[in-house]
C-alpha cells in the first residue's frame, strides 16, 4: 500500500478585503471537509487504511477540522472527492496511481504481463524464460539453450520408437510381406474349390451364417430346434407349466423360499408353521392336552376352558354360567313358571306364563283342566241353537226360544250366579250362569 496525502485546497478563488474583491486569483484552505475515495473511474468506496499496516479507515472521512490536512492509505487507482466544510460545490482528484514498489511480489500478480527483460534465462535445474519459435515441416524441437532459444531438427526412424521391423521394408510388395493383413483388394472370390475373401457380416440376434456366396458374402438364418443336436425331448415343450411334467421329483435345491403361514430356506424342503391364517403362532411349548388360543396378538398354546364365560346372548340373558332363557327363537319370554301354568304367546314377538285357563265348548266338547290331576278332560254337550261356547244373556230372552225350555230361575234376562235354565222337549239342556254370562254346562243323562 501507499499513502495519499495532502489539505483540502482549491485555486482560482479571491479574496475580498474591506468590500472589494481582489482581482488576483489566491488558493484558498478548508478544514474539516468530507474526503470520499472512489476507485477510479466508479461510484465505488475503495477500502482504506490509516496506515500501512492495515489498519481500517472509514471511507469517507473527515479531514483535520484545524488544518484540512487528510492522509489515507490505498492499493490501486482512486480518484479522491472532497466536499463540506465551505466547498459550495464538490471537486475531485482523478486517477490517483498507489502502490507499494517494495512489496511487489509476483504471487500478488493477477492481471497484465510481465515485461520479458523481468524473466531469467533457463538452466538445467531453474526455471527461466523461452523464446518463440516458428514451425518447420516435419521438423521437431530438441532442446532449448540456457538462453532461452529452441532448437529444431527432423526425426529419422531410428528416432521413433516402437516402429515394426516392416516400417523400413517395401509393403507394397507382396514378397516383402511375411506376417500382417492384406487389403481386401488383393483377395480374390472364393469358389467351392478354392480360397478367397469373405465379407463381414453384422450379427444378427438368434441367426448364425448357414453358408458362404462365391462373392464371399455370408449367408444367415435362425436354426429351429430340429437343427440342433443332442435336445432332450422335453426341450420343445414348456416346463414351466405344471401339466407337462410327467414323471420325476423336483430337488429341494429348486425349491424356492416359502412364504405366508408355512416358511421354508431357499432350496430346502423342511417348512415350519409360523402362523395361523396369517396371524403369529407364540414360541411358547405346549404340553399334552393344550390348545391354541388367540391372544389378541398371537396364537399361544394352553389349556381350553370348558365352561363358557361372559355376557350371555342369543336366547339367553345374564352371565355364564348361570344364563336365564329370555326368548324361544325370537319370541320374547315374560312371566315366572310354576305349578298348573303354561306358556301362551300373546302376539308374534312375546310369550308369557300363565295360569291353565278352561277351555269354552265347541261343537259340543267343552276341555276342563283339573288343578288336582293336573290333567285336561272333555264333556259334551249341544248349545241351544248350535251357538259355541258362553251364551249372551240377550241370546235368552225367553224359554219359547230355546225348544221350550223350562227356567229354573225367575228371570232369565237378569242372571246371578249360579241360577241354572233346563231345557224343555228333548233337548234337556242344562245353562249355567256367573251373571254375566249363560254357559252350556251338558245335557242331563249324557
Amino acid at each position: 500500500m501507499q499513502s495519499a496525502q495532502g489539505f483540502c485546497q482549491l485555486g482560482g478563488q479571491t479574496v475580498t478585503t474591506g468590500g472589494v474583491a481582489s482581482t488576483t486569483k489566491v488558493m484558498q484552505s478548508f478544514v474539516a471537509t468530507t474526503v470520499s475515495v472512489f476507485n477510479a473511474g466508479t461510484a465505488t468506496l475503495s477500502t482504506i487504511y490509516s496506515d500501512n499496516i492495515g489498519t481500517p479507515l472509514a471511507n469517507p472521512f473527515t479531514a483535520d477540522a484545524s488544518t484540512g490536512y487528510w492522509r489515507f492509505y490505498a492499493a490501486g487507482r482512486v480518484d479522491i472527492q472532497f466536499s463540506g466544510g465551505g466547498i459550495a460545490t464538490p471537486f475531485s482528484i482523478f486517477d490517483v496511481l498507489l502502490a507499494d514498489p517494495s512489496a511487489l511480489n509476483a504471487s500478488a500478480l493477477t492481471s497484465g504481463t510481465v515485461p520479458a527483460a523481468r524473466l531469467p534465462n533457463p538452466s538445467a535445474s531453474t526455471l527461466g524464460g523461452v523464446q518463440s519459435h516458428a514451425a518447420v515441416a516435419t521438423q521437431f524441437l530438441t532442446g532449448i539453450s540456457t538462453g532461452g532459444v529452441p532448437s529444431a531438427a527432423q526425426p529419422s526412424a531410428s528416432d521413433i520408437a516402437g516402429l515394426a521391423a516392416s516400417a523400413t521394408t517395401d509393403t507394397t510388395n507382396a514378397a516383402n510381406l511375411s506376417t500382417g493383413t492384406l487389403p481386401a483388394a488383393r483377395l480374390p472370390q472364393p469358389t467351392v474349390s478354392t480360397l478367397g475373401g469373405v465379407k463381414a457380416v453384422a450379427a444378427v440376434s438368434h441367426q448364425f451364417v448357414t453358408g458362404i456366396g462365391t462373392d464371399g458374402g455370408p449367408l444367415q438364418a435362425q436354426p429351429a430346434a430340429a437343427d440342433i443336436t443332442g435336445l432332450a425331448a422335453s426341450a420343445t415343450t414348456d416346463a414351466t407349466i405344471a401339466s407337462n411334467i410327467a414323471s420325476g421329483t423336483l430337488a429341494a435345491g429348486r425349491l424356492p423360499a416359502l412364504t405366508g403361514d408355512a416358511v421354508s430356506s431357499a432350496g430346502s424342503a423342511a417348512t415350519t408353521v409360523v402362523q395361523l391364517r396369517g396371524r403369529t403362532i407364540g414360541t411358547g411349548t405346549p404340553n399334552t392336552g393344550d390348545v391354541y388360543k388367540w391372544s389378541g396378538s398371537e396364537w399361544d398354546p394352553g389349556v381350553p376352558s370348558v365352561a363358557p364365560s361372559g355376557v350371555a346372548g342369543g336366547s339367553l340373558s345374564g352371565s355364564y354360567p348361570n344364563p336365564v332363557v329370555s326368548k324361544i327363537g325370537s319370541v320374547i319370554v315374560t312371566g315366572t313358571p310354576a305349578a298348573d301354568k303354561m306358556l301362551i304367546c300373546t302376539d308374534a314377538t312375546h310369550a308369557e306364563w300363565t295360569a291353565i285357563p278352561s277351555m269354552p265348548d265347541a261343537g259340543g266338547i267343552h276341555a276342563n283342566y283339573s288343578a288336582s290331576s293336573h290333567a285336561f278332560f272333555a264333556g259334551t254337550s249341544v248349545n241351544p241353537g248350535g251357538s259355541p261356547g258362553a251364551v249372551a244373556v240377550a241370546d235368552l230372552p225367553s224359554a219359547s226360544l230355546f225348544f221350550g225350555s223350562t227356567r229354573v230361575v225367575n228371570d232369565a234376562a237378569s242372571p246371578a250366579a249360579g241360577d241354572i235354565v233346563a231345557a224343555g222337549g228333548s233337548s234337556k239342556v242344562l245353562v249355567w250362569s256367573d251373571s254375566v254370562h249363560w254357559t252350556v254346562i251338558g245335557v242331563p243323562g249324557t
